[in-house]
């Protein structure tokens, strides 16, 4: 059983721990206007259509055991791009 010096010295250390855990971020309001709605839908499509192609063709080349870096590099830059696409949108 803890003595009322460690009860105290623990109590000491998670006030300090919550203290700690104030914030002073501000966030942004986000775009909702129908022009930044639609490009970022149009992004949501090209990502999941990347995606898809990633998936099936990435699977393709492990089962015919020809997943080389020159043969997964353009499968994955494809990729790569429409995903830079999307975060560059979700992120104004």
């Amino acid at each position: 059983m803890a003595g009322p010096r460690a009860r105290r010295m623990a109590l000491s250390v998670a006030s300090v721990a919550l203290m700690g855990c104030g914030s002073t971020a501000t966030f942004a309001t986000p775009t909702t206007s129908p022009a930044y709605i639609q490009q970022y839908a149009n992004a949501g499509t090209a990502l999941d259509t990347a995606t898809t192609l990633w998936d099936t063709l990435g699977q393709s080349l492990v089962a015919a055991g020809t997943n080389t870096v020159a043969n997964e590099a353009p499968v994955n830059a494809a990729y790569a791009q429409a995903l830079q696409t999307f975060s560059n949108i979700r992120e104004r």
